[in-house]
């Protein structure tokens, strides 16, 4: 089980690092912060019905959990990670935490949500960090992230394994 955390941890690190720095070489940063009531909300198909009270609760789960990380307080930010994903990959909050990279989160402003079906969305976020890679660099980029609603009515971040390959949602 050590070895599998650390070879884990190792490459989830990596991971989060080359995904900081594609988003830097192909992404432009966004200027300056986006107020909340111009959140850009759109839908995949023109059918969905989009519920006021989901995008309310999906907005409140993604402030708690991104307020958990800037505080590094993964344990708590653990909790918004999708059940169903930890379940399927065995991925308990040992082999969790162990994976958290150098990063160091200072602030998040969603600026748009994109409905994909009622129970799964698309999110772009502006994420400001400092990585440490060979020096510290602390850098403000677009971060694209994927949130689904279970049965229980909570919305859950789907989290990324290796390679930064996001892990299916069921």
């Amino acid at each position: 089980m050590k070895h599998r955390t650390k070879t884990w941890a190792i490459v989830c690190g990596a991971t989060v690092a080359l995904a900081l720095l594609a988003a830097g070489s192909q992404a432009q940063p966004a200027a300056g912060k986006t107020p909340s009531a111009d959140i850009k909300i759109t839908k995949a198909d023109e059918k969905i019905v989009i519920k006021q009270a989901d995008v309310n609760a999906l907005k409140q789960s993604m402030e708690a959990y991104w307020q958990f990380r800037i505080k590094n307080n993964y344990t708590k930010a653990f909790d918004f990670e999708d059940p169903d994903t930890k379940t399927k990959y065995k991925i308990d909050l040992e082999e969790y935490l162990s994976s958290k990279s150098r990063v160091e989160y200072h602030s998040t402003k969603l600026q748009q949500i994109n409905f994909m079906r009622p129970d799964y969305v698309q999110v772009t976020m502006l994420v400001k960090y400092t990585f440490e890679w060979t020096e510290k660099m602390t850098d403000e980029k677009d971060l694209l992230e994927k949130w689904v609603k279970r049965k229980d009515g909570k919305w859950y971040r789907l989290f990324t394994t290796n390679m930064n390959q996001q892990m299916l949602e069921g």
